[in-house]
């Protein structure tokens, strides 16, 4: 089933395990997302799998949304801590224990 996140992003069971990929395309968010971080140019992302500079925004654009969905508190140690969900620091958001991970 296919579902559309945010315009030029979609998500299918069918195509790259359900993972957000660049619509029109089986090129995961992350690859384009991570290329970018590495520096490599847009103009060679996008020679090099076919991609339109609008699919590079509809990328910046769902890594934005996503980083809004986050929350972050200050744990203990001044180590950051995702609110609601357990991190590999073993607390939850406001430094109190969780279960270590198994």
């Amino acid at each position: 089933m296919r579902q559309e996140l945010i315009p030029g992003v979609v998500i299918d069971s069918e195509i790259a395990f359900g993972k957000p990929v660049i619509a029109g395309t089986r090129l995961p968010v992350a690859l384009v997302l991570g290329q970018l971080a590495a520096g490599v140019p847009e103009g060679e992302l996008c020679a090099e799998y076919e991609l339109q500079p609008e699919h590079i925004r509809a990328a910046l654009r769902y890594a934005a949304w996503l980083a809004r969905q986050e929350t972050y508190h200050a744990g203990p140690g001044g180590d950051p801590c995702l609110a609601g969900r357990r991190l590999r620091c073993g607390r939850r958001a406001g430094g109190r224990p969780s279960r270590p991970f198994r």
